[in-house]
């Protein structure tokens, strides 16, 4: 039997993630100490107290890197060696650690350039992304309305029932009055 470990991306926050690691594995509580650093702010404190500033991507990707990674090594004891790991987007990060190929504390470092980054040019745009729960007619049907309301485009095919479309604000805004969207919590498309 083979082992994978996988890596939630952007999305999965939760508030308080981690805490119940942190509490009783100083590894869990070292790399959001390195993650607080990383945004100058105490990661604890805002997993605690401050959820709403989760909100904000240069400061979630090294915090959910360094909740995932936590986890990891608080469970690495009692779980298999992984034969395989991956992520789905930000989770990449936190999977090339969990494969060796990075340090944890290198992982929660190049998870806060990323989100720095990607901060900084979404402030450059109006721009976000929805998620479209239905079939293929139905995000065909969303595309095509796009077409008439402003720069949308299709930015991923997550599941079978569920699409993600990124653009313009505005156009996503008129489009979630005749779909079912649900907008998701990035900062930019």
């Amino acid at each position: 039997m083979k082992t994978a470990w996988l890596f939630p991306g952007q999305g999965m926050e939760e508030p308080r993630m981690g805490l119940a690691f942190a509490a009783v594995h100083p590894e869990a509580r070292r790399l959001l100490a390195w993650a607080g650093d990383c945004i100058r702010q105490d990661a604890l404190k805002l997993l605690e107290s401050h959820p709403a500033k989760l909100g904000k991507t240069d400061i979630l990707q090294p915090v959910l890197t360094a909740v995932a990674l936590g986890a990891c090594l608080a469970c690495r004891d009692a779980l298999p060696s992984p034969d395989f790991t991956a992520g789905h987007s930000l989770g990449e990060v936190a999977a090339l650690s969990a494969s060796g190929l990075a340090s944890a504390a290198d992982a929660v470092r190049l998870a806060a350039a990323r989100g720095a980054i990607m901060a900084r040019e979404a402030g450059k745009c109006d721009g976000g992304m929805a998620a479209l729960f239905g079939g293929r007619e139905d995000v065909e049907r969303a595309l095509a309305a796009a077409e008439r309301q402003g720069a949308v485009d299709l930015a991923a095919h997550n599941a079978p029932e569920e699409w993600v479309l990124s653009g313009e604000r505005r156009a996503l805004a008129r489009l979630a009055a005749a779909f079912p969207l649900r907008r998701l919590g990035v900062s930019g498309p």
